[in-house]
């Protein structure tokens, strides 16, 4: 996710999991550390494409990652 500040408006846009700027091989590591065993759920809001290709994307790397 992306964000910028625009006078006291903040803009962010979301991106597919694996093409944002988040470590997300180090949040699954914690998640897993804590001993969470429970849904995940992707949220894709702001998002500018397509949002089924987007969907997609995020399963097929949250599925590399688990």
């Amino acid at each position: 996710m992306s964000t910028s500040r625009t006078s006291s408006t903040i803009h962010s846009t979301s991106s597919p999991l694996g093409e944002g700027e988040l470590d997300f091989p180090d949040i699954i590591a914690a998640i897993r550390e804590s001993g969470y065993d429970s849904w995940l759920m992707v949220e894709l809001d702001n998002y500018d494409g397509d949002p089924k290709a987007a969907a997609e994307i995020s399963k097929k790397y949250l599925e590399q990652l688990l």
